[in-house]
């Protein structure tokens, strides 16, 4: 019996580590989803999912809601003319051509004056508070111990609020100093209205808290812009996810919108799966294509929140302001198994230096378009500019190496190696394009998972890079690009490369985590992304592709932590001019290539309509791709909305098949295959291909709704593209666009 368990157990042992290396025969083709065509229904079409038909309103001619009574005239740049009141801080902005007035505060006499020709049915009113609250310059909230208190300027008559004019060589404004006598509070802002639009500035130095109670958040002139009920057609724009609207209604059922700039603050311990506002700004349209205002948090947007009102939810206006939130209340667990906890005060304020910039246009700019446009000059004004592309770009990432479990370490599943890499780009650039912007992902020693923030040499199993090497020099031009990909801002929690006080921790002192990886703060991030510059260069790959810090930062309530605002400073000196960027946000537009950009908003039951902001922003500026195409559910659908918004395609790929991804931490990729996608990449690049290549690198300048799902973009070239999403042919004269189609019309 032992001579033969002596005989067995070597067999047993060697079969249990050969076993997982063995892969089935069977599966290895991958599923395509191939020319899926699916009309949206009239209702999806209806929704806001998609863009409306403009309604037709009468011309927007004066704002009935705000005077020039008791202000005094100040100076007049660019075609608007300024003016303000001593006694409330307010002001007013006058576009000199049409006379149209904007405003900082609203006139309520329709509700004080009987019959007056300004009150409609149903209206709610103002009492008292409110009455005084709307003349405030300022919302502001504070802690009553855990209870939260607001005050405005002029809700206690012993609190004080003074003004003084001032003038400079380029511009005039005012500065204000504020004491609050309810809450003990003190701070000063400044306006400032020149060439360059309207500033306004208020520094963290400036505040005080003299008393007990705890400053929690600042509004500053919230009623600007504001509208009464249905009197003034318009919207607000806002860049929830690719980008949304929300028109003015009167509907009391939608509730109030708000959420934060540049998504949630996990240090705060504030989570969500919505659509993040994706670039510092929001704007408000009276009339379309008549009179718009672009608001720019130029300061202090890490910890800025936007809010709507919608009107009849508490009063009969519309407005849309921007509070910048300084201190929360928060839950401290007091055991790990976090079946006890207590409820605290934040204990010091966040530095927030608050600035805001107002910019103001007028005629056929006056709408989301020219808003997007307005946004990309001052967004982009200090930047290099992309590089000219010759032809529509295709990006395409390429899985290198994953891992999963073995019998006594991580078997390594090598899904592309550096052959099959060149074997993919050479067929892709022969069949396809040359021109490719391609991601390495999982290059590193120990592949694509569990391994950040470590990325010190290209793992062996992988071949030789000198290969690589030989083949790009083998090109006659410059038009495909490999970067390598990395994450030096987040951190396994079981890996190496990193130490704790690199963590980021939350209020109440936990280590930000997710997914079984932390979340390293700004110092750390720098530091790792040196290193792995160094590495890369030492490869000789020039680029990076950065997979979490275009998207996700977080305030750090560590010993020597420092503020979302502060993370996002660090992450802007870390990006070059020549990464690539997943999932963007506006603070990291400077990296060239701008990847897996939205598709749609968060479709909020208060938005009303989906519109594409942030494409329209960027398109002039940067190259910007869509998600990967062989990820889509209705694939004609999704292919006409790129061509809509101007994105380019993108693809996930690997030379082995998906199924050996099985048990490892990529297994929800489900198809990736690149000899099986082949056919559908060239289709689906071809289709895209020859709707936008006549208009590369070319700024948007309109977009109109000519249909129920039609629409027709037109660029600065004049080339107008017309897209139809619906089930039906669209015919206008000699313009025949079938159903889920497009047409190109050239200006020439």
């Amino acid at each position: 019996m032992v001579k033969f368990m002596k005989w067995v157990f070597p067999v047993v042992a060697t079969s249990l580590i050969i076993m997982p290396t063995i892969q089935p025969s069977i599966h290895l083709q991958d599923g395509v989803t191939t020319s899926v065509s699916q009309p949206p229904s009239r209702s999806a079409l209806k929704s806001n999912r998609y863009t409306q038909i403009e309604p037709e309103h009468l011309p927007v001619t004066e704002n009935p809601f705000a005077t020039l009574e008791g202000y005094e005239y100040r100076a007049t740049y660019e075609g608007y003319a300024f003016y303000d009141k001593e006694s409330d801080a307010s002001f007013r902005i006058v576009e000199t051509a049409t006379g149209y007035l904007w405003a900082s505060s609203v006139d309520y006499d329709y509700f004080l004056e009987p019959d007056s020709p300004l009150a409609d049915p149903d209206d709610l009113g103002l009492n008292l508070f409110w009455q005084n609250k709307l003349r405030s310059p300022f919302f502001l909230s504070y802690y009553q111990n855990l209870n939260l208190r607001e005050e405005h300027a002029f809700e206690n008559v012993r609190s004080r609020l003074t003004m003084t004019r001032t003038t400079f060589s380029d511009g005039v404004g005012f500065h204000v100093e504020v004491s609050l006598f309810l809450s003990k509070i003190n701070f000063s802002f400044s306006v400032v209205f020149n060439a360059d639009g309207l500033h306004i500035d208020l520094p963290f130095a400036s505040i005080e808290e003299l008393g007990e109670f705890k400053l929690s958040t600042i509004s500053l002139y919230p009623m600007l812009g504001a509208t009464k009920r249905l009197r003034t057609p318009g919207y607000v724009v806002i860049p929830d996810g690719v980008g949304a609207l929300i028109r003015y209604t009167d509907d009391p059922d939608l509730g109030v919108y708000t959420k934060r700039f540049f998504g949630h603050d996990e240090g705060l311990n504030a989570y969500t799966s919505d659509q993040p506002l994706f670039a510092n700004m929001y704007g408000v349209v009276h009339g379309h294509q008549q009179h718009a205002m672009l608001a720019i948090i130029d300061e202090g947007s890490a910890h800025a929140i936007l809010n709507h009102f919608g009107s009849q939810v508490f009063l009969d206006f519309n407005f849309s302001y921007v509070s910048f939130n300084y201190r929360t209340t928060y839950r401290q667990f007091l055991n790990q198994a976090k079946t006890s906890s207590v409820n605290l005060l934040q204990k010091d304020a966040t530095p927030i230096d608050l600035g805001l910039h107002y910019q103001f246009l007028t005629g056929s700019d006056a709408d989301y378009v020219g808003l997007a446009n307005q946004f990309a000059d001052w967004r982009f004004a200090n930047e290099e500019q992309a590089t000219t592309l010759t032809s529509v770009p295709l990006h395409v990432d390429i899985l290198a190496l994953e891992t999963k479990p073995g019998l006594f370490s991580r078997e390594k599943v090598v899904m592309t190696d550096v052959d099959g890499l060149i074997e993919i780009v050479d067929d892709l650039r022969t069949n396809v394009t040359e021109q490719l912007m391609l991601n390495y992902l999982g290059w590193q020693q120990g592949g694509y998972s569990y391994t950040a923030p470590e990325y010190q040499q290209l793992d062996a199993s992988l071949g030789n890079l000198s290969d690589w090497h030989d083949y790009q020099a083998s090109l006659d031009d410059d038009d495909t690009v490999l970067h390598f990909a990395g994450d030096p801002y987040r951190a396994y929690v079981r890996g190496r490369g990193y130490q704790t006080t690199d963590i980021i921790q939350t209020i109440g002192l936990e280590f930000v985590l997710n997914h079984d990886y932390y979340l390293l703060n700004g110092n750390a991030g720098e530091r790792l992304m040196s290193d792995l510059r160094t590495t890369l260069s030492d490869l000789d790959i020039q680029g990076v592709s950065l997979e979490t810090i275009g998207h996700r930062v977080s305030s750090d309530f560590s010993p020597l932590g420092e503020s979302k605002e502060v993370m996002i400073e660090s992450i802007q000196h870390a990006i070059s001019g020549h990464d690539a960027i997943y999932r963007p946000m506006s603070y990291a537009w400077k990296g060239q290539y701008l990847l897996d950009l939205p598709m749609y908003s968060s479709e909020q039951a208060r938005l009303t309509d989906t519109v594409p902001l942030i494409p329209y922003m960027i398109n002039k500026h940067r190259i910007g791709f869509g998600r990967a195409g062989n990820f889509f559910s209705n694939t004609t659908n999704e292919l006409l909305r790129m061509i809509d918004y101007g994105l380019y395609p993108a693809f996930f790929v690997s030379e082995a098949s998906a199924y050996q991804l099985l048990d490892t931490p990529s297994e929800h990729i489900f198809t990736s295959r690149y000899q099986d996608w082949q056919p559908e990449i060239k289709r689906q690049y071809d289709f895209i291909s020859n709707a936008l290549m006549d208009v590369l690198g070319q700024r948007v300048v309109a977009r109109e709704v000519l249909d129920l799902g039609v629409v027709a973009v037109t660029y600065e070239s004049g080339t107008t593209i017309y897209i139809n999403y619906s089930g039906n042919p669209y015919q206008q004269g000699s313009l025949v666009v079938e159903p889920m189609a497009y047409v190109v019309r050239s200006s020439t």
